[in-house]
């Protein structure tokens, strides 16, 4: 665990090599903190990340496997490779077309506030879950007959959570 990436990033390195006159990860870029209204430099590799942002918590899985293999393997390599042709003046094959489309879609999940959107829909339909679940006690014990971490859990603390 010693050489794993900790600083996730949300806006590719890749892409915002893109920004810079050398076109590489260490160039440099002029950030624009709309919050703060400040200006400063930065360089791909230093922005747009967040520490353990992409990591997972699934019992037997790399908690690491979607920033090391799904996103760097997968989808940002190989759209790297069809940005650069681009940057060089070449024309994307289908397959380069192909790599870039899955790059953005990538791109439109990935963000805080998809992330956020995402959660609060998850939640919403939890509750809603637990709510037809409580609907009655005879419901509620088949339920928790069928799913072990719902023993210890009375039906009013599922209907409060649920509400």
């Amino acid at each position: 665990m010693a050489n794993v990436p900790r600083g996730h990033h949300y806006v590719p390195q890749v892409l915002l090599a893109g920004f810079t006159a050398t076109g590489t990860k260490t160039g440099r870029l002029h950030i624009v903190d709309l919050v703060r209204r400040t200006t400063y430099p930065s360089t791909p590799a230093k922005t747009g990340k967040e520490k353990d942002y992409n990591l997972i918590e699934i019992e037997g899985v790399d908690p690491f496997a979607i920033e090391s293999g799904l996103l760097a393997v997968e989808i940002e390599a190989p759209a790297g490779l069809a940005f650069e042709k681009v940057r060089r003046g070449g024309v994307p094959t289908e397959e380069d077309r192909g790599r870039l489309l899955a790059f953005m879609a990538m791109q439109e999940l990935r963000g805080p506030s998809r992330r956020e959107a995402f959660d609060d829909f998850t939640t919403r339909l939890m509750r809603q879950t637990m709510a037809a679940v409580t609907d009655s006690e005879e419901m509620f014990e088949a339920q928790r007959q069928r799913h072990p971490e719902l023993q210890g859990i009375s039906r009013e603390e599922a209907l409060d959570w649920a509400k």
